[in-house]
């Protein structure tokens, strides 16, 4: 069904459809997207491309360095750049390598051997 809808780039100097339902940038900003198919129209969604001068300095903070494995504790990751502002929207996070659903990392299987978390933006 991608194929077939129609996705419109949201700019100040009005709407462009997009020739392929992908999307790249080298150009720093935010960007906004909707769909239409047939009769349906999706809601909004935004997508901002850092500009990597911003990113320099970006450190990985965890609330806990240690959990318990009950599948219950977990240790929230947040991304904080060289200003000191929040960024954690911006990443991917992975603990092993293994990509996480969101920015907080729990788990159920016990080790005395430590995990590595790491972000991507």
């Amino acid at each position: 069904m991608t194929s077939s809808a129609v996705i419109r780039l949201v700019s100040a100097d009005g709407e462009q459809v997009l020739e392929s339902p992908r999307f790249s940038t080298d150009v720093p900003g935010t960007y906004t997207f909707y769909a239409e198919y047939r009769d349906v129209t999706s809601p909004e969604i935004s997508v901002t491309a850092a500009d990597p001068a911003n990113l320099a300095g970006t450190v990985l903070h965890v609330s806990k360095e240690s959990i318990y494995s009950d599948g219950g504790d977990f240790s929230v990751l947040t991304l904080v750049n060289a200003d000191g502002e929040d960024i954690t929207d911006l990443g991917t996070f992975y603990a092993n390598g293994e990509v996480l659903e969101g920015n907080r990392f729990s788990t159920t299987v016990s080790s005395l051997r430590p995990v590595q978390v790491t972000a991507r933006i």
